[in-house]
């Protein structure tokens, strides 16, 4: 399926299986609707760990975009499908807004596009894993470190 690599990986270092699913989300509302159920579809089946991550090109609340706007149904769309899977997002440090449209300032609009999300088993797994969204560089998109301290 487009907008998803999903897959279910093994730490050799103790057998134990996590899950982990990258999203690029496409740009129009609806055209994410798939996306949402795919997500929902994952999540009834999944039992353990289980990371999200990745570019949702949709924020989960407006205080999350500064300039331009969100409408309603794309904000609860993407609420609802996380909540029905259980996904939290991880503690985020660094830059707030992880996209901008690289505009002249008086017409730049910055979103909180990219995020990792997990649920209550990666959290019990990983507790002090959180994501670095390092300074804007050259690109839309800031970059991204996902770390923890802990080595499971």
């Amino acid at each position: 399926m487009s907008q998803i690599i999903h897959m279910k990986v093994e730490s050799l270092a103790n057998q134990k299986w996590v899950y982990l699913t990258f999203i690029y989300a496409f740009n129009v509302i609806q055209d994410r609707v798939p996306l949402w159920q795919k997500l929902k579809c994952f999540a009834a089946r999944i039992r353990g760990p289980w990371a999200v991550g990745g570019d949702f090109n949709c924020v989960l609340d407006h205080i999350e975009r500064c300039g331009g706007s969100s409408s309603k149904a794309e904000i609860e769309h993407f609420k609802n499908c996380m909540v029905e899977c259980g996904m939290l997002d991880i503690r985020a440090i660094g830059s707030l807004f992880t996209w901008n449209n690289k505009r002249r300032p008086e017409d730049r609009t910055y979103s909180r596009l990219d995020r990792f999300m997990v649920n209550q088993d990666w959290c019990d797994l990983f507790p002090d894993m959180f994501a670095h969204f390092l300074p804007e560089g050259n690109y839309d998109h800031t970059p991204c470190i996902v770390s923890s301290n802990k080595h499971t």
